[in-house]
């Protein structure tokens, strides 16, 4: 087997974690790894820039690299065999990727273009050839090696780094589900574990096509407490691991101490290197299940630099040659280029606060329209409601109706609002059914719309009720 090294750069919150594994006859080796931190403002020049220099003075010699996606720049749906097939989105402004498993479960992956646009240029700048683009999701899947397993049994999947917490369900290499959520910082094991359980709950609450036999963890911290506590209320043996595990992969000297905090890393470069080995070379595929770099229904053709990003790539490459003159010539260029890279960053924050506006503008009516003392009468329900509603981070209300039941003399309550996930939704629902004042809630179609300028792209509706009249 031909020796090769590669490099995973995994794109977290304000850091790049980097490693690189070499693959030989010997097996696989986690040669080096490091973490640049990234300032928020950094724009891709600047990322390029520090990214060069990590690899430069941190010895990593791999020149083709795989990138993921930062937090909350794509989702995951998936579709059990005979559902409706995914909806289209707009090609220019989603990149997206589809897969299907040979028991015919299809995942589809959904990434902003300008992300993964993004990626390339940075690739570029840094010199790099990029191989692949995935979702930090399904990087630790592959770091846990789900979907590499052929036993019968449905496992749960559980990666816990300092960023986020990833729940999946896989069953003889089927991609059964897919959840991630921010951990909050600076939470102890006990915490996570707990936060962890809850996410299974509320995927049971939604309905699981399968009962997991038993759960692997990754975790970036935890005790036998902790475990134990996990295991109780799971109902199934769980077994911790390390990212690469299932691979064979070693560690050279000294041993990751938080390998939680480098696995979507090990497992982006595990997918990548696995992808290209000659068992598989023919069945890209099915050995990689998203990579928004290429597009498998047409002809794989690799996506193109924009303009920026070719003009800032061939900047690069040749300002030692040019004279002093066409020297001042390319750096106003690449100021220029800058320039349009702060605007195009700021554009949907415009965009995301002219909604804001027209949404508070759009309370301040309602609310000054009294309708006869009914909103004042209401106003309990309306509190309470608050108190129960999501962040509004995560979702925000479109219309509210309160109303009496023809049949039943009850008074009913329908509300529609949008969400960036279906999570809190179904929290939302659990906190109903489970307060003194509302009852009988019920979660009703969730449509996907998404929409460039807002990250709000789940509509929905809840309907609900009131235990007794008294709590007007």
């Amino acid at each position: 087997m031909k020796d090769r090294a590669l490099l995973a750069v995994d794109f977290c919150s304000e850091n790049l974690r980097i490693v690189q594994l070499q693959r030989s006859s010997g097996g696989l080796v986690l040669q080096r790894r490091t973490s640049v931190r990234i300032p928020a403002a950094a724009d891709r020049i600047d990322i390029a820039a520090a990214l060069r220099q990590a690899l430069t003075e941190k010895g990593f010699n791999a020149t083709e690299a795989v990138f993921d996606l930062p937090n909350d720049r794509g989702f995951v749906q998936i579709f059990p065999p005979g559902s409706a097939k995914p909806q289209p989105v707009a090609d220019h402004v989603y990149a997206t990727d589809v897969w299907q498993s040979p028991g015919g479960w299809l995942a589809r992956g959904v990434a902003s273009r300008n992300d993964v646009t993004k990626a390339v240029e940075i690739a570029a700048l840094a010199d790099l050839g990029l191989l692949a683009i995935d979702l930090r999701s399904m990087a630790h899947v592959s770091a846990l090696g789900l979907l590499h397993r052929t036993t019968g049994e449905a496992v749960l999947g559980l990666a816990v780094d300092d960023q986020q917490i990833t729940l999946s369900l896989v069953q003889n290499q089927e991609l059964l589900l897919l959840q991630r959520r921010d951990r909050i910082s600076g939470e102890g094991p006990q915490s996570d574990m707990a936060e962890a359980e809850r996410m299974f709950r509320l995927a049971q609450m939604a309905g699981l096509p399968t009962q997991p036999a038993k759960a692997c963890l990754l975790a970036e911290n935890g005790d036998a407490t902790s475990l134990g506590h996990l295991e109780a209320q799971l109902g199934i043996p769980v077994q911790i691991v390390r990212p690469g595990q299932f691979a064979g992969l070693t560690e050279a000297d000294p041993p990751l101490e938080n390998p939680a905090r480098y696995a979507a890393a090990i497992g982006l470069a595990l997918e990548a290197l696995r992808s290209q080995t000659k068992a598989t070379a023919t069945k890209m595929d099915q050995a990689r299940p998203f990579n928004f770099l290429t597009r498998r229904r047409r002809s794989r053709k690799k996506i193109s630099l924009s303009w920026r990003g070719a003009l800032l790539a061939a900047g690069v490459l040749v300002a030692i040659a040019l004279s002093a003159t066409a020297g001042r010539a390319l750096v106003k260029y690449l100021e220029m280029a800058r320039l349009q890279e702060q605007y195009d960053r700021l554009a949907p924050l415009q965009a995301q606060q002219q909604e804001a506006q027209q949404r508070l503008q759009a309370v301040r009516s309602w609310i000054a329209q009294d309708k006869g003392g009914q909103r004042t009468k209401y106003l309990p329900i309306l509190v309470a409601i608050t108190e129960l509603f999501p962040s509004t981070s995560e979702a925000y209300v479109t219309s509210l109706e309160i109303r009496t039941d023809s049949q039943t003399q009850e008074l009913m309550v329908r509300l529609d609002g949008r969400s960036r996930g279906t999570e809190v939704l179904y929290e939302f629902v659990s906190r109903l059914n489970n307060s003194q004042m509302f009852d009988k809630a019920q979660l009703g179609r969730i449509l996907d719309q998404p929409d460039t300028s807002s990250a709000f792209v789940k509509r929905f509706s809840v309907t609900f009720g009131l235990r007794s009249r008294d709590n007007v």
